[in-house]
């Protein structure tokens, strides 16, 4: 049977020895001396949830958070809606309320000129009435005219009848009716006519004729 032999204890200068060679090696779990890291600036980290004192969130927390959340959302958005109708309807009222305003008066102005277009077909069926009228009695007094200027023309012939005119009687220096009654009187003289000095007349004549008429 081989023999044992156990190993010794380790003395004090191997203990101390491999002290020395093991702390060449850095030590990662020792703190480092704060001396060294003065001017470096620490991180600040967020706490994991899962990690934190009070433990995970349950599932129904979060699920409420997130409901919560979307109510939120959907009361904001609801409120924007609801501001964005309430102006688009005011404008949509006012534009209304022009628009009504501008109808009434277009209405009045139609009113104006339907009234004004019946007064005047008015007026102008009443024109038309009168110029009717016009025309017919124009026509009348034209017709009438026309047999007072016969009339005239036969009276004119009746009278001629019995009249004597005395033409192409020589002009004379600053004659008067005096002069032409002289003339008269002795033409009748002449004739052995009686005369009235009343009954004879000077016919007006056209002024390039220079040459004076009796009747």
């Amino acid at each position: 049977m081989p023999k044992l032999k156990r190993t010794p204890p380790p003395s004090q200068s191997t203990s101390t020895t491999q002290v020395q060679r093991a702390s060449s090696i850095p030590n990662f779990a020792t703190p480092p001396n704060e001396s060294e890291f003065v001017n470096i600036q620490q991180r600040s980290k967020r706490t994991c949830s899962e990690l934190s004192p009070a433990g995970p969130p349950s599932p129904t927390s979060e699920l409420d958070d997130f409901k919560e959340e979307i109510r939120s959302m959907l009361n904001k958005w609801n409120k924007n809606q609801e501001s964005a109708l309430q102006n688009f309807m005011s404008k949509i009222t006012q534009e209304l309320t022009e628009l009504r305003a501008q109808n009434e008066e277009l209405q009045n102005i139609r009113t104006d000129i339907e009234e004004s277009a019946r007064l005047i077909n008015a007026n102008y069926e009443d024109i038309r009435t009168r110029m009717g009228r016009l025309e017919s009695e124009r026509s009348e007094q034209r017709k009438h005219i026309d047999q007072l200027e016969k009339q005239i023309q036969d009276l004119h012939a009746n009278h001629r009848s019995a009249v004597i005119e005395l033409r192409n009687i020589a002009p004379k220096d600053k004659e008067n009716e005096g002069d032409l009654a002289d003339i008269v009187l002795g033409v009748c003289g002449s004739l052995a006519v009686q005369h009235h000095m009343g009954s004879y007349r000077l016919i007006p004549h056209p002024p390039e004729i220079k040459v004076a008429w009796i009747m």
